[in-house]
């Protein structure tokens, strides 16, 4: 799974994200109180830094969910320590076809 971080005001442009940490979380819930529900968390890879290009890479444990929808989030630690979320989403498991 790969994400381009864009500026919030200006969504056509990329950030830099040098320096930077992303944690992706997967739960069944659109909005948990806690983390005890988590599927997965996923420590984010700089694919290209300066185009805010990052990715994450999930085993073959935590692809192989129950058909459903889940719910995700990117939150990005910067050099300066500060976390923000860059990103929330549904994450759509769909039925395999081929048995």
């Amino acid at each position: 799974m790969q994400f381009t971080v864009k500026d919030d005001a200006t969504p056509a442009v990329v950030v830099d994200v040098t320096g930077a940490t992303f944690l992706l979380t997967v739960d069944p819930e659109p909005d948990p109180t806690d983390a005890l529900n988590n599927l997965f968390q996923l420590t984010g890879t700089l694919v290209d830094a300066p185009n805010g290009l990052i990715s994450f890479a999930p085993n073959v444990s935590q692809a192989d969910q129950s058909p459903d929808t889940y719910f995700y989030d990117i939150q990005m630690t910067d050099s300066a320590g500060a976390i923000r979320t860059i990103a929330k989403g549904k994450w759509t498991v769909p039925p395999d076809i081929t048995k």
